[in-house]
């Protein structure tokens, strides 16, 4: 077993996840550049608002607002 501490995620990894995740070219309308992380978010806390919404990117842009904020 390995133990791997990642850390939490910063704007740009919420960003690049959110993009590659919904396979978007033009992100203008789902952009974190005006969000401030207050709360810390794990890349596993991502991953799974990201599933949860898997046809719904924009509940799962709300969500992850909602939680960062």
């Amino acid at each position: 077993d390995i133990n791997l501490r990642v850390g939490y995620c910063d704007i740009d990894m919420i960003q690049e996840m959110f993009e590659y995740f919904y396979k978007l070219s033009n992100t203008d309308n789902f952009s974190f550049d005006n969000c401030f992380v207050k709360n810390n978010l794990t890349p596993a806390q991502l991953n799974k608002i990201l599933l949860d919404n898997f046809n719904n990117p924009n509940k799962a842009y709300q969500e992850i607002v909602d939680m960062i904020k």
